[in-house]
């Protein structure tokens, strides 16, 4: 840091460094600290952050209440301040919260906000209120189940911005964006009945929430208007644990119990898929040879051996840029259009695990 104060006034890169922590959204999560503090933190005399400090009441960035406690600026109708977004998203990593990280943080480049990641650990975590109440829009990834009570008030309340990801809050009038739209189902078993398939499974070990259960229902009726065998496995996991060594065991004890192997596995989630292509290689089957294997999303799953057919990942830059487009304005109106948002161009992407297989292949 020293190299760094020696090419400008010291105050200014003191400043510099508290923008940043503004723009990330840090001291809506935390309150700004003393002038001392925030002295003996960055290396500098509290006369150099006090000087600091008076260049962001200057630009707008902060505010001083009236007993002196410094505060992030709020914007007004006047649009002064900077935008505050968050993600709030549960605090273990899965692929498709990377991938919502990944589109959210780059389309919010191209708009005046800041924008934070904020884990939680349980559905009723404080930091989802504190979150919901600081930040003046949120993208929020809930666990499996309706929202707690407490948080279910502040909806009734929210004049900040909220918009689901992943899940469909539309029944507590909340915006939903959702990557994967139905359709992807019937896609996925529509290529796999054009490739000879005449029984298949469905395997599901993500936590119960309505985007499971609604794939779920989606292969059911395909498959009774189809007139189309196949069993359900389900062994959904608690949140936080794994749902691919859940997928691993679930088929491992299902090819130990039963004779007959079905034609496909349709899998809710790549996870559970990764879990189900392992399961068959320790039984001696292979996926897309003696097995067909296709799952809903598919990150990891390009990369695998055989890779596993799978939707392509639709592009919802311009979804996302809408929703931000609404958090940002000043000031905040309501949401106009369809609550549920999701991207209308989809398209498979063929791979190894349903090039081959078909009923004729394991017979022989």
């Amino acid at each position: 840091m020293g190299l760094h104060f020696m090419n400008k006034a010291k105050y200014i890169a003191v400043a510099e460094r508290l923008e940043q922590r503004v723009r990330q959204g840090d001291y809506l999560v935390q309150p700004i600290p003393s002038e001392r503090r925030l002295a003996s933190e960055v290396g500098v005399s509290t006369m150099t952050v006090r000087k600091a400090i008076q260049k962001l009441l200057d630009e707008g960035l902060l505010t001083r209440e009236p007993g002196g406690r410094l505060q992030v600026l709020r914007r007004g109708h006047q649009g002064r301040g900077v935008a505050h977004l968050a993600m709030l998203v549960p605090a273990f990593e899965s692929s498709e919260e990377l991938a919502w990280q990944s589109s959210i943080a780059r389309t919010a480049t191209e708009f005046a906000c800041s924008l934070r990641t904020i884990g939680y650990a349980h559905g009723d975590d404080p930091v989802i209120l504190q979150t919901l109440r600081e930040f003046d829009g949120i993208f929020f990834m809930p666990m499996p189940g309706p929202p707690s009570p407490a948080i279910c008030d502040v909806l009734q309340q929210q004049e900040r911005a909220l918009v689901v990801l992943d899940h469909d809050w539309t029944d507590y009038n909340v915006p939903s964006l959702r990557r994967y739209p139905m359709s992807a189902v019937r896609m996925l078993l529509d290529h796999l009945f054009e490739i000879g398939c005449r029984s298949m499974a469905c395997l599901n070990t993500q936590p119960e929430d309505p985007i499971v259960l609604g794939r779920i229902h989606q292969w059911r009726m395909w498959m009774a208007r189809h007139r189309v065998q196949g069993p359900l496995i389900h062994a959904p996991v608690r949140p936080f644990d794994e749902p691919a060594s859940a997928a691993f065991e679930a088929v491992t004890q299902f090819l130990d119990r039963n004779a007959d192997i079905p034609d496909a596995i349709f899998c809710i989630t790549e996870r559970a898929a990764l879990g189900a292509v392992r399961a068959l290689a320790d039984h001696g089957l292979s996926a897309g040879r003696d097995v067909a294997v296709c799952s809903v999303n598919g990150q990891l799953t390009r990369y695998t051996v055989p890779s596993i057919t799978s939707a392509a990942r639709p592009d919802v830059t311009s979804l996302i840029a809408t929703c931000i487009d609404w958090m940002c304005a000043v000031p905040h109106t309501p949401w106009i259009g369809p609550l549920l948002a999701e991207p209308a161009d989809l398209s498979l992407e063929i791979r190894d695990s349903t090039r081959r297989a078909a009923p004729s292949l394991k017979k022989n």
